[in-house]
């Protein structure tokens, strides 16, 4: 495998970062998705996502120091990486996560061997009838997360509209009024928004 660049990052974070034996390095998250926000743009708030394979060393097969699935973190660069075994065990399980990285176009393929190659052109023998329930779980627990911190949106704006209300402001007329209806408008879900002007 030729050597990987990945920029902002010296040769010797780039092996700090990465494992040996590394398959496949391929993007994730907002890089993945075309969203990214660079760190030059103010509204940035994201980080460059990367997911990997790997060969685990000898020691790894023969049960010493066993390690499945990392995380490693160098400046902006956020990466998990999966054990050969335990990556086909998910793919196998129509983990959604790991997945992705099949069907990826060639531009978020940052780095791959034949081996990966080969995962990549067989991605079809590990789609079943289990995606079905593997996607519809993850879509859930997502819809889960975000009715969370809508709720927890709409409490603080209570809250707020309770504090002006006490300080003798009008949280509907006036310039807090309308500053508190931005943040309501730009943090409230549409059906939340519905339910707060009834």
């Amino acid at each position: 495998m030729q050597r990987i660049e990945l920029k902002g990052l010296s040769p010797e974070q780039i092996d700090r970062l990465l494992p040996e034996g590394l398959v496949s390095l391929c993007w994730r998250g907002s890089v993945a998705h075309g969203m990214y926000v660079p760190k030059s743009d103010p509204d940035s708030i994201d980080d460059k996502d990367v997911m990997g394979v790997y060969i685990g060393p000898l020691e790894h097969y023969l049960g010493f120091g066993r390690k499945d699935v990392y995380e490693q973190w160098e400046g902006e660069w956020d990466c998990v990486f999966y054990e050969l075994r335990k990556f086909i065990g998910l793919l196998l399980n129509c983990n959604p996560n790991v997945l992705s990285l099949l069907w990826l176009k060639p531009n978020g393929i940052i780095s791959e061997n034949e081996l990966g190659a080969r995962l990549r052109e067989n991605r079809d023998l590990f789609v079943t009838k289990k995606a079905y329930h593997s996607f519809s779980g993850y879509a859930h627990a997502q819809f889960k997360k975000m009715m969370s911190f809508n709720q927890e949106a709409q409490a603080l704006m209570s809250q707020l509209e309770d504090q002006l209300t006490a300080l003798g402001i009008d949280p509907e007329s006036s310039d807090a009024g309308i500053r508190c209806a931005h943040w309501r408008d730009s943090h409230l879900s549409v059906r939340h928004r519905r339910r707060w002007k009834s």
